[in-house]
Parts: C-alpha cells; structure tokens; sequence
C-alpha cells in the first residue's frame, strides 16, 4: 500500500518489471503476440468454469472489498451454502475426480448491451 500511494503522490512511473512485482500487473508480455496468446489463454481458463459461480466470486470479492471482515464472512457462507445444492458443484467434483474438464451451462442467453437494453 506504501508503494501505491507513493505513486499516486508523486506521480512517478515505474516500468513493467516493477509494476509486476508490486503486483500492479499479473504478467508481462515482451510483444503484443504473447500478450494476446497468454491473456485468451486465461480467458479459456475462467470461461470452462461455471458460470454461476465465477459470478458469485466476483460478487464476494466485490463486497470484501467493501465491508468489514466479518460482514463479508457471513455474506462468503451465505454464498456458499447457497452453492452447495447447486448442479454446478456436482459437475465440478465430478470433472476433479475424473481428472477432466467439467461442462457447465450457460447463466443466460449472451446479448450485446443494444439488446439488453431494447435497442435493437
């Protein structure tokens, strides 16, 4: 946190060597090709797993973030007992028993921001 608000005070730049071990950044790239190849590959990586519960993840850390440790806690168990039940999980222990890629279904049907909201 020192070092975050020493840049953001000073405006001093630093290069991606530094930003990477400040963990600013997750990985660098030396081109645009790796780059491209490393983050499609993280993208498959989060996209083969359920969607659900990527989504109840991103939900949880957002509200970390937020709230003291112990609201999150609750809101953590509370998310994941809701889980338990969940086909998902059945899925996913299946796939890690079996050593294999498990197959989760869609939350929704994907749409662009324009019909989402009615624009087209």
């Amino acid at each position: 946190m020192a070092v975050l608000r020493e840049l953001a005070y000073t405006g001093r730049k630093c290069d991606s060597a530094e930003a990477k071990s400040l963990g600013l950044v997750n990985e660098v790239y030396s081109s645009v090709d790796n780059m491209m190849e490393g983050v499609q590959k993280l993208a498959q990586t989060i996209a083969s797993k359920s969607p659900l519960v990527t989504r109840v993840i991103k939900k949880q850390i957002n509200y970390a973030r937020d709230n003291s440790v112990r609201d999150s806690l609750e809101y953590h168990a509370m998310w994941n007992a809701s889980l338990i039940s969940h086909k998902d999980t059945e899925t996913a222990l299946t796939a890690f028993m079996n050593k294999s890629e498990g197959e989760f279904d869609d939350l929704e049907e994907l749409k662009s921001f324009w019909e989402k909201e009615g624009l087209i």
